[in-house]
């Protein structure tokens, strides 16, 4: 009996040891980004304390999202196609009064919502104003056309790739859709640089992913360019809101899983 009990004593602390040692290792591989704000690849800014969404008509056949973190989305409704982009610093912040320019009251005659916190509030004549401004900013013309068609598919086939479980994950994407690892990018070696057009660049991504589909992806890639490049809407210059240089987003982010995808967070490689 003695023995029995001294044995189920050495088990309870061999178990609770390697409770130890596990909680140890989990503690090891982090689940989210070593915080720090997200940092986008385009001059809009990510960084919202409170959600929201705004919507507005600028044709019977269209609708001109925004989102709070300067994202935006241009549908139709007629051949479902879509298109997205991110807005400039300065227009997300125009948004800045919300509040006094959105409420029940508008709701007969308005043609832009606000969705916060799941309430919608139904917005001025002021802020539609604004709205229309930046609708004729940043909707291509004409749309849709097949550059931004083939844009949007390239920016799908980007995100799939995106898709991450570990910061240890993702990884600053080089043309050609090869990873670029640190000591490559202390060397020089830098993401492909965004030129204003219709087909973004991808600039980080999860890397195992990106390899093992780089031959659909640089299909793709040279698919919309083709198209692109023979459309009045495509070529340099094209798209506003475009992020800096990419050597300039290295040195103020890091690759990092949010959310389950590949992003740019705040901290940097070589600080």
């Amino acid at each position: 009996m003695m023995r029995s009990l001294k044995d189920r004593g050495v088990a309870a602390t061999a178990f609770l040891i390697l409770l130890v040692d596990i909680s140890s290792c989990q503690k090891v591989i982090p689940s989210s980004p070593p915080g720090g704000n997200l940092v986008d690849p385009t001059p809009g800014a990510r960084a919202s304390t409170q959600s929201w969404k705004l919507s507005y008509s600028p044709g019977t056949e269209m609708t001109f999202s925004l989102d709070s973190d300067g994202s935006y989305a241009v549908e139709t409704t007629l051949d479902d196609q879509a298109f997205r982009g991110e807005l400039s610093r300065e227009d997300l912040a125009s948004l800045d009064d919300l509040d006094t320019l959105c409420s029940e009251a508008a709701k007969d005659h308005s043609i832009a919502a606000l969705t916060r916190g799941g309430h919608e509030t139904y917005c001025s004549d002021r802020l539609t104003s604004k709205l229309r401004a930046l609708s004729d900013k940043y909707i291509p013309r004409p749309f849709p056309n097949p550059c931004t068609g083939a844009s949007e598919a390239l920016a799908k086939l980007h995100d799939e790739v995106k898709r991450c479980s570990h910061d240890q994950d993702c990884s600053w994407i080089a043309p050609g859709y090869l990873p670029i690892d640190e000591q490559e990018l202390k060397k020089g070696r830098t993401p492909e640089s965004d030129d204003c057009g219709w087909i973004r660049p991808l600039v980080v991504a999860n890397a195992f992913e990106t390899v093992a589909s780089q031959r659909n992806l640089v299909l793709a890639r040279a698919a919309a360019e083709d198209i692109c490049h023979g459309s009045s809407t495509g070529g340099a210059g094209g798209r506003p809101g475009c992020w800096r240089k990419a050597d300039e987003i290295t040195t103020i982010g890091l690759p990092a899983c949010v959310h389950g995808s590949c992003q740019i967070i705040q901290g940097g490689f070589h600080q």
